[in-house]
């Protein structure tokens, strides 16, 4: 079953349950969609707001480290309350060894306080970082912030028994509306999803690997794990002399792709940098 249809049967669900009582969440949608967020939020070709948050266990997590190593995807979802969050959650985990092979990260942030972001990894056995925004202060700067209205206020607390306040270790009733970006090693947003609707307006993460194996991926910013083996990297000599670098390939070998290669991060920047070695390793402009 695709993450659309599980969101989907879920929606339903919800539905049949409520009844006519789920005209509270339609109408709580409505609100949002009304706010025009998506207008609002960072967009493809804007700089990335920097971060660094602690993930369930306490252990800082910074972009500009993930940055090093690749491109990087980042998930906003409301709590591990929400049960369309954690049916993504468990979509992106699914993606998550596609994502590795095209040399990009993945972390998932919410504003809960990190025990909710436990009970989240283990609950959906994800093996990627699960972050805490507090007080949606890095969600904020991505533009996707909105207040839970008084009406879906008291419906949660009173209904799903769910009180964000409790969850999040703070009484604003802020949430991010669901939201995927993609950002590339330069730290520019190149894919960006974000939709008030979050029973069903979720990227899709099929869309999100492809756009992390695009202008991503594609020399300015491959990570290591990702290409030569060491041992073949290493049969390349790089020279300085002159002012240059030169590239010698192994007897009889061709040009070796990017699908082969294997190399430290930064060894890889320089030849990323380098558009002789580049073209002689056939690796693209």
């Amino acid at each position: 079953m695709s993450m659309k249809e599980a969101l989907a049967e879920q929606k339903a669900k919800v539905q049949a349950r409520l009844g006519e009582k789920f005209d509270v969440i339609a109408r709580e949608v409505e609100r949002i969609q009304g706010l025009g967020l998506p207008d609002r939020s960072l967009k493809v070709g804007q700089s990335a707001p920097g971060f660094a948050l602690p993930d369930a266990y306490g252990r800082e997590v910074s972009l500009k480290k993930l940055l090093a190593q690749g491109p990087v995807v980042v998930s906003f979802y409301r709590g591990e309350w929400c049960p369309y969050c954690g049916i993504q959650l468990h979509s992106l985990q699914g993606a998550l060894p596609r994502m590795q092979e095209l040399g990009a990260t993945l972390v998932a942030i919410s504003p809960e306080k990190p025990d909710h972001g436990v009970v989240a990894t283990e609950k959906h056995k994800l093996t990627f970082p699960v972050l805490s925004d507090f007080g949606n202060k890095l969600a904020r700067r991505f533009g996707i912030v909105f207040h839970v209205s008084e009406q879906q206020k008291e419906f949660s607390k009173n209904v799903f028994k769910n009180d964000i306040a409790l969850r999040n270790g703070e009484d604003s009733y802020e949430l991010p509306v669901p939201a995927t970006f993609v950002i590339d090693g330069k730290g520019v947003i190149r894919f960006a999803h974000v939709d008030a609707d979050y029973m069903t307006g979720r990227a899709e993460p099929e869309a999100v690997v492809r756009r992390a194996g695009g202008d991503c991926a594609s020399g300015r910013s491959v990570r290591a794990s990702h290409g030569m083996r060491a041992e073949r990297f290493s049969q390349i000599s790089l020279s300085a002399s002159s002012g240059q670098r030169m590239a010698k390939l192994p007897a009889g070998r061709g040009p070796l792709s990017l699908a082969e290669t294997k190399a430290p991060p930064s060894q890889w920047r320089r030849l990323n940098d380098n558009k002789r070695l580049r073209a002689v390793l056939n690796l693209g402009s």
